[in-house]
Parts: C-alpha cells; structure tokens; sequence
C-alpha cells in the first residue's frame, strides 16, 4: 500500500486518541497501526463523545503539510488575487475544464490566485500532449484556454519538448496531496474535490469573508 510513497515523501506517521494505536498516512490513504502489531487498512475511525471523524482531522493535517512542501513557483500560475488556491487539473476532463471555466468568472478570477498542477492521464495521449503544450507555449494561458474550451480536441497529439523536471513537479504534486476525484482545489485547509459550483462558491465565499476578519 505505501511501497511506493518513498518515491517523493515518506508516509506520515500520528498518535490517535487509542492507547497504542498510530495512524499511518500517505496521500489520502490511511491505516492503523497497533503496537500489538496488528494494522488495520481502510477503515475510519470515529471519536463517538465528538461525533467527529479522527480520520479525516488526521489526513487533513498530514495533507496541510504536504501542501507546505510543495514548490509552488513550479505550478502553472493564474492570476494575482488576495486568495491562493492550489489546484489540481486534468486539461482532458470535462470537470476540471467545467471548474476552470467557473474559477475564471469575473467576480472569482480578481480575487484568485491559481496554482494549478497539471494530471498526466496515462489512459488518455492527448493527456501528456496538452500538459505539455500549455507548459511550453510563449502565450501559454491562451493555450490553456483554446485547450479547456476544447478548440483543440481534434488536433493530433504531439510529443513537445518540456524539461523533465517541470513534468516531474507536477506530477509529484498530483501524488503528493493525492488524486480521488479531479479536480481538486486546496485552500487554508480546506479541500474541494471534484466539480461542485454550489461547493465551490461557498468555499470562495469563506475564504474571502476570513481575510476580511
């Protein structure tokens, strides 16, 4: 399960309110591990005097440091707004253009800035293409937006040149903090994924109304 998590950060490791009972994070995966030796893969643990899900206070917290880690002069910046996002993107799925698209409304764009990492699907070649298109372009924000408008569906995907080390970032960001449901939008420890305008309206609406307290 966490064979591979050594390959950007090492799993997280935090007591739990048991006695002798350790969560074990990596991305958005957990187990428990008992100091008897027995783990327990996948299952949430609940705090029944709180009503409260230890679990995901516990991976919210593994994920607020992974986001401190990451080097965001490598993502595909938008915008110069008060509010910072991190934004996890497919330029090949519907959702993530839908989101794009919403974020890009006037009266969200002057508050945002993005920082969006780019998701290579390895089942989609125009996936790689793309990403690699709007990474190298001179006028690379018109290309992302031709390619989430979908302009350029029916073009043939080509193999253009990006350092390695650009795609690598991203790539390791989209594992760091984990792929369920793209997109993904992570913002002063909140987490939003998947495409919810209603979602995603209330979330801004927070954010904008904490920095005027």
């Amino acid at each position: 399960m966490f064979e591979s998590a050594t390959e950007i950060h090492p799993p997280l490791r935090f007591p739990t309110p048991v006695r002798g009972l350790d969560a074990i994070i990596y991305e958005r995966n957990i187990a428990y591990l008992h100091e008897s030796g027995y783990m327990i893969v996948g299952d949430e643990l609940f705090d029944l005097s709180t009503n409260k899900s230890v679990t995901n206070t516990l991976v919210e917290k593994a994920l607020s440091q992974r986001i401190g880690c990451l080097d965001l002069t490598a993502a595909f910046t938008i915008g110069n707004g008060p509010i910072q996002i991190i934004e996890l993107s497919s330029p090949c799925q519907e959702n993530s253009r839908r989101l794009h698209h919403h974020l890009s409304q006037p009266h969200h764009a002057a508050n945002l800035t993005r920082h969006i990492f780019f998701h290579i699907d390895p089942c989609d070649p125009r996936s790689n293409s793309y990403v690699r298109r709007i990474l190298s372009d001179p006028d690379n924000l018109e290309m992302l937006e031709n390619i989430y408008m979908g302009h350029m569906d029916t073009w043939p995907a080509h193999e253009i040149y990006v350092p390695s080390e650009t795609l690598s970032q991203h790539d390791a960001a989209c594992r760091t903090l984990g792929l369920r449901n793209l997109p993904c939008i992570y913002s002063d420890g909140n987490y939003l994924s998947g495409y919810h305008p209603a979602h995603t309206d209330r979330l801004l609406k927070k954010l904008h109304d904490a920095r005027r307290l």
